[in-house]
């Protein structure tokens, strides 16, 4: 985790896909230049101080230039020939720095600038390269040989080890916490553990005792929801977590033609301040990826509230599909929530799942006494990239129990999961009537079924206020409708001749099944007459290139 000015959030969450490449490491010795054998121990050497011993040479401190101040974490040699070395570390390390620079175990007072030549967002995975060469190297384990229940010790640099520095002027070296593998997770990609880890400790290996070899590198620990209620910051005892080896081997192993680079899941130069999330890797059991994330409350309480239940939802979703969940930053949302701007393209995603929680209650209540009742509303809101609805749900529910002001945080906190559980119910009704279109929005970012045979025009309208008429409250960029002039704000009056007002939604929605539908619309500055060419599945498919 990194260590930064002011305490980071643990990640909480993640989704990744099918894993099971293998990266054999050959070491070459040739005179003079060559790359040096990873080290690995021998069968006799299985104590917990020969592993630190033995494998901390390899271990490097980061140092990452923010915007916001300097962050550490930490990272392990990989590889090293004669004039470099490559280093794997965590890709949150190093994620928005304008500079990267390594510090060696054998030489604390040097640094050297780092290149970040690999990246991967969604395994939380990247590769740097120094100009130092023949350094030790530590060998990854096979993926399959990871057990539940193994001995491991984790090697890095938390705040404990600056802090001796400081104090005692000690010397600067890594400190070694051991546990066990306490499950392997998500077909082999995360490495639960119980090794005590802290922000710093992000990247650093974590590594069999038997054999000295790598098995992940530390991601970080789940919040503890209990103490998120109250806005405090807590890791869930037991959660600590990594990516393992069959993560760094996908990573390792992609190799991005230069025509296809751009939509690669691997970016394959720096700038190291690219925030560009990944595209899914051609080929995956899950080339697909779905953004996620909640708005930010200015309550406090409110925000903590959303956040348990964004990380519920997240979990959820990661557990019950095979497509990745990326989260997406929010503004401050209102009682309206929030559309995105530009997320899906700037992040290649196809669809956004958005939560909402809402709840109200006099917050003078702790001086005053307990509310006489609390309303919550929790709303499920699952978009295409132009903000169109795909699904959206909407759950409340008022206690009128008075309660005490030590436990209504908690009660909202209960009324929260049992209003999404309800939601998740709906949802899972709603997917299992409309199968067809949930998984081609997941794979192409096109919420219709393949084989309706209809025309679709890509645009969103709801029933203005006065439940006359039809108002455009998106369009899918590059869609016959986004490509036929209609804008966002549109009132359609009529298609093909024939006034829409008062017209019911199945009947207005079939005027569109056509390969050509005329359009007046009424916009800020008076009325436009437009042409559309809807477009059927398979044209969509072609002329989005999805």
């Amino acid at each position: 985790m990194m260590l930064k000015p002011s305490l980071a959030r643990m990640p909480s969450h993640l989704s990744l896909p099918h894993l099971s490449l293998r990266w054999w490491f050959t070491a070459l010795c040739l005179t003079g230049l060559g790359f040096l054998l990873p080290s690995q121990l021998s069968a006799t050497e299985t104590s917990f101080s020969a592993v630190y011993q033995n494998d901390r040479p390899s271990v490097v401190y980061i140092v990452a230039a923010l915007a916001t101040g300097a962050a550490s974490g930490t990272g392990f040699i990989y590889s090293s020939t004669g004039s470099s070395s490559t280093i794997i570390t965590a890709n949150h390390v190093v994620e928005g720095a304008s500079r990267v620079d390594v510090i060696l175990d054998s030489n604390p007072r040097e640094r050297y600038r780092a290149t970040i030549i690999r990246r991967d967002h969604v395994r939380d995975v990247a590769v740097l390269t120094i100009p130092a060469g023949n350094r030790k190297a530590i060998a990854l384990l096979d993926a399959h040989k990871i057990q539940e229940g193994s001995d491991i010790a984790v090697i890095g640099y938390p705040r404990a080890v600056k802090r001796f520095e400081d104090l005692f002027g000690d010397d600067f070296r890594p400190s070694v916490h051991v546990g066990i593998v306490s499950a392997v997770r998500l077909n082999g990609e995360i490495v639960q553990f119980d090794a005590q880890i802290d922000h710093g400790d992000s990247g650093g290996p974590v590594i069999d005792k038997a054999t000295g070899a790598v098995i992940g590198i530390v991601r970080g620990s789940l919040l503890d929801p209990s103490y998120a209620a109250q806005g405090l910051e807590q890791a869930l005892p037991g959660s600590n977590f990594g990516m393992s080896v069959a993560a760094i081997d996908q990573v390792l192993n992609s190799q991005p033609s230069p025509a296809a680079a751009s939509a690669s899941s691997l970016e394959t130069a720096p700038p190291a301040s690219d925030n560009a999330l990944s595209a899914a890797p051609s080929g995956s059991s899950a080339a697909y990826r779905v953004g996620y994330g909640a708005p930010h409350y200015d309550n406090p309480d409110v925000e903590a509230t959303s956040q348990i239940i964004l990380q519920r939802l997240s979990n959820y979703f990661a557990n019950h599909n095979a497509f990745y969940m990326i989260p997406v930053q929010f503004g401050t949302a209102s009682e309206e929530g929030q559309k995105l701007s530009g997320v899906c393209d700037d992040n290649r995603l196809n669809a956004i799942v958005q939560p909402g929680v809402f709840w109200t209650f006099p917050r003078i209540f702790v001086t005053t006494g307990a509310p006489a009742s609390v309303a919550v509303k929790v709303t499920l809101l699952i978009t295409d990239c132009s903000g169109g609805a795909f699904f959206h749900d909407v759950k409340s529910k008022t206690e009128d129990t008075r309660f005490s002001h030590r436990t209504v945080d908690r009660e909202v906190v209960d009324m929260a999961n049992d209003l999404l559980d309800q939601t998740l119910q709906d949802f899972e009704a709603f997917r299992s009537t409309n199968t067809a279109a949930w998984d081609s929005l997941l794979k192409t970012g096109i919420p219709y079924d393949p084989n309706d045979g209809r025309y679709h025009s890509l645009f969103y309208y709801n029933v203005t206020p006065d439940a006359h008429s039809y108002r455009v409250y998106a369009i899918v960029t590059n869609g016959p409708a986004a490509k036929g002039g209609l804008l966002v704000g549109d009132v359609i009056q009529s298609v093909n001749g024939k006034p829409v007002t008062g017209l019911p939604l199945d009947q207005f929605g079939n005027l569109f099944n056509s390969d050509t539908v005329e359009l007046v619309v009424t916009r800020p500055g008076g009325q436009a007459t437009l042409t559309i060419h809807p477009e059927t599945y398979e044209q969509l498919l072609s002329s989005l290139a999805r």
